[in-house]
């Protein structure tokens, strides 16, 4: 049988046991890691909370005429149609948790449940303490008046905004287990339930907006505490990812360096089935997020940098390898 590369892959027939035996992956079981994404998120959230409170403490009765105006505008709104806006956010708020939690229990994510739990506790206290003791005082005059009446399931005034920033908190501290499209869809689901309470006057513009942002501090707060999964290939994909290149792959090991330092990815060792020995760099998006604040300094202090291509994980490795040649 032919040894080149690309011939021998494990999709060949039974009789070929050695082509088809699937290589010996060595490498030490993943841990969880303190990621640049969280820091990076923890800051932006930080600051629109910031921009969010400060009109409210600084220009009490300016914000409490520009929160009456869309106040005004929410009312203008038929009373049914009202009333259909914070019934259908309501349901939303009882199904979407649960079946958020249920995804959670069906894939035994038992971890990402315990980063979920105290982010969202976490998200509401936080919430509670800065709308009670900063938000109050930007409130409209009138806007509990317009709330007496009205509801959908409960009463109008429900969601609020500390649930809503609890929400928003659990839909971050799960993000990291989620893929992208249900971290997309809860995310979506979050803003649209703040976006329809603003519409339908049960919650105030600012504080809305100042759940979404309590909500991003407290999850990014509980994972870079207790960490989370690093996002970066796990070593079957890296081994799957060499197979899929046409290398006959026998062994994959990880090469820890102790000299490394963060944002260089995680080098591997394989050996072929030929008795060749490959060196092998796996770059992630973690690696990338490491860098953020080193390019947003450059991007600030440069004017039209010329080597914009160079900060894709890819293009990174690219260059690499033309300076190794």
């Amino acid at each position: 049988m032919s040894e080149r590369p690309g011939i021998n892959l494990p999709s060949v027939a039974a009789g070929g046991a050695q082509a088809a035996a699937a290589p010996v992956i060595d490498a030490p079981p993943p841990h969880d890691v303190h990621r640049a994404a969280d820091l990076s998120r923890l800051l932006v959230s930080g600051a629109l909370l910031v921009v969010t409170v400060l009109p409210a403490v600084a220009t009490r009765a300016s914000t409490r005429r520009m929160q009456q105006g869309l106040l005004d505008a929410a009312t203008a709104l038929a009373p049914g149609l009202r009333d259909g806006l914070v019934g259908t956010v309501q349901v939303v708020a009882v199904v979407a948790p649960v079946l958020a939690l249920g995804v959670l229990v069906a894939r035994r994510r038992g971890d990402a449940i315990l980063r979920v739990v105290p982010a969202a506790a976490l998200g509401a206290l936080v919430a509670w303490s800065v709308t009670h003791l900063a938000l109050t005082h930007g409130r409209p005059d009138l806007w509990p008046q317009v709330l007496v009446g009205r509801g959908g399931l409960v009463h109008a005034g429900w969601p609020s905004a500390v649930y809503l920033a609890a929400c928003a908190a659990a839909v971050v501290a799960a993000g990291p287990w989620l893929d992208t499209r249900l971290r997309r869809t809860w995310w979506t689901l979050t803003v649209v339930c703040a976006g329809l309470s603003v519409a339908a006057a049960a919650v105030v513009p600012l504080e809305a907006a100042a759940a979404l942002a309590v909500g991003g501090v407290a999850g990014s707060a509980v994972l870079l505490v207790a960490g989370g999964p690093a996002d970066r290939p796990v070593p079957q994909a890296v081994a799957d990812a060499l197979v899929a290149c046409g290398i006959p792959l026998a062994a994959l090991r990880e090469t820890p360096s102790p000299d490394r330092r963060p944002g260089e990815g995680v080098r591997y060792g394989a050996e072929t089935t030929t008795g060749a020995r490959l060196a092998v760099q796996v770059l992630g998006p973690e690696d990338r997020n490491r860098d953020l604040f080193h390019r947003l300094a450059r991007l600030t202090m440069l004017r039209n940098p010329a080597d914009t291509a160079a900060l894709s994980p890819l293009a990174a490795v690219e260059h690499e390898l033309l300076m190794l040649v």
